[in-house]
């Protein structure tokens, strides 16, 4: 590598993963866990809340859509705040913002200042999760991209496990409460740890010439072996300018039709997740599962998701996006077969593990492939604008499975409709998966940005316009 020119997007992707990435992967793990954990909070605090609030079980619906409707404007604030700030600060600001707000629901006088309180921290939660996503796809070689993604989202999954666990052995002893200090502080905790340990994205640095000494602090860490000395100059070959881009940008080129087609690939796979993820234990418990049967079924299907999610890596990896319609289409016909009836348990089981899967292996396999699609300057506003269009699917998914099992549908018709929105999903997947990589294979192609001048200089020919 040159002493003068050093292309850091060159850089990080000829690194193997070593200790750097792994300390990265990790810290941001526990962010996405944390997150996880308060994602889940008052899903485990439900029992308590109605004994101390006085409130009916189907009050609680208020309480949880609250907080996945606040995704709808944490995602996109925190993704502009991320591309104006940078992505570490706006991931430790998202933790300490709704770690504070969490704690605030311990001293709350009734049920509706809980609502607002968990809508308010919903803000924060939603935002962090993209900025992660945005943040450590910054520092992932291409090739290991989708890998490093999927390892770091298991921390949500894990996080709402290690709910369940604090709420069996404490919550006897300490009531509701202990579960939101425990989701308040942890947040606030970690961000004053990540503070000082976690450094700040290579590609937001090089876009900012003032921001050369923290840049060459850790690129030192990063890449000890590579010379730089004081009029060493920091360029990253990617189709954009050193000038901020608009949100506009995000719908430039062939990202005219894939941002919308990739909102709606998100809006698809949550909705019908949620769907299920929230109706399973009450649709199975009428089936051959019975009762604890359900219960099971529902921890399998979480187990299945895991395992879908890291399987998703090295497909995403290698293949692009094909993986997300061939889940889409797994997906249909798994949910199909759950609401077949007189099925026996064994085979019930093992499709709910496979529903597991794909669903979860749906959202892995989006959220790593979100990352590489947008450039950098607006890679915050796109992966936020994702989870946005994935929060509305969240949203409607438990209401609109609500509305359905009041008409007293039978099971089988229930997951027969839950199956219409992953069919479309089929298609617009389909669609998505030539241009996504015409759209990535033309970002590996585009232009050298720098740090040391406002100018893009052309690589290979190919400016913006031709690169998009």
């Amino acid at each position: 590598m040159s002493s003068q020119v050093v292309d850091v997007e060159r850089l990080i992707d000829e690194k193997r993963i070593g200790a750097f990435h792994v300390g990265i992967i990790f810290m941001c793990f526990l962010v996405v866990m944390i997150d996880g954990f308060d994602i889940t909070v008052a899903a485990f605090a439900a029992p308590g809340l109605i004994k101390s609030f006085h409130i009916s079980p189907t009050a609680l619906g208020a309480l949880f859509s609250a907080a996945l409707f606040a995704g709808l404007i944490g995602t996109p604030v925190f993704g502009f705040l991320a591309d104006k700030f940078g992505r570490k600060r706006v991931m430790l600001w998202g933790s300490v913002f709704f770690g504070l707000f969490t704690l605030a629901s311990v001293i709350a006088t009734s049920f509706q200042q809980m609502i607002v309180l968990r809508f308010i921290a919903g803000i924060g939660v939603a935002g962090v999760m993209p900025t992660t996503v945005a943040y450590i796809s910054e520092f992932a070689p291409r090739r290991f991209r989708a890998r490093v993604v999927s390892i770091m989202f298991t921390g949500s999954p894990v996080g709402g496990a290690l709910t369940g666990l604090v709420a069996a052995k404490f919550m006897p002893i300490y009531t509701w409460k202990i579960l939101f200090w425990v989701a308040g502080l942890s947040p606030i905790a970690l961000a004053l740890a990540l503070a000082f340990l976690l450094p700040e994205s290579i590609h937001y640095l090089v876009l900012r010439p003032k921001a050369r000494e923290r840049l060459v602090k850790i690129l030192r860490r990063f890449a000890p072996t590579v010379e730089i000395g004081p009029e060493t100059a920091f360029v990253a070959k990617r189709p954009h300018t050193v000038k901020p881009m608009p949100t506009s940008a995000l719908f430039a080129g062939r990202l005219k039709l894939l941002t919308p087609l990739i909102w709606a690939a998100n809006f698809l796979s949550l909705m019908t997740f949620y769907f299920t993820n929230s109706w399973l234990p009450t649709l199975l418990i009428h089936s051959a599962a019975g009762p604890g049967g359900a219960a099971i079924a529902t921890s399998l299907f979480i187990f299945g998701g895991v395992a879908g999610g890291l399987a998703i890596m090295t497909p995403i990896d290698r293949l692009g996006f094909l993986p997300v319609p061939i889940l889409f289409l797994c997906g249909v016909a798994a949910l199909f077969a759950i609401g077949v009836p007189g099925m026996a348990l064994p085979m019930l089981m093992a499709i709910v593990v496979i529903a597991g899967f794909c669903l979860y292996g749906l959202q892995f396999g989006l959220i790593a492939a979100e990352g590489p699609l947008f450039p950098p300057p607006v890679r915050g506003r796109g992966v936020g604008f994702c989870f946005a269009a994935a929060r509305v699917g969240a949203t409607i998914g438990p209401l609109a499975g609500g509305f359905l099992i009041s008409k007293h549908l039978p099971t089988q018709q229930l997951f027969m409709i839950a199956t219409i929105p992953l069919g479309i999903g089929v298609v617009v997947a389909a669609v998505i998966t030539p241009l996504y990589r015409k759209q990535v294979l033309a970002a590996d192609n585009g232009t050298l940005i720098s740090s040391n001048t406002d100018a893009s200089m052309p690589l290979g020919g190919l400016m913006l316009g031709e690169a998009l």
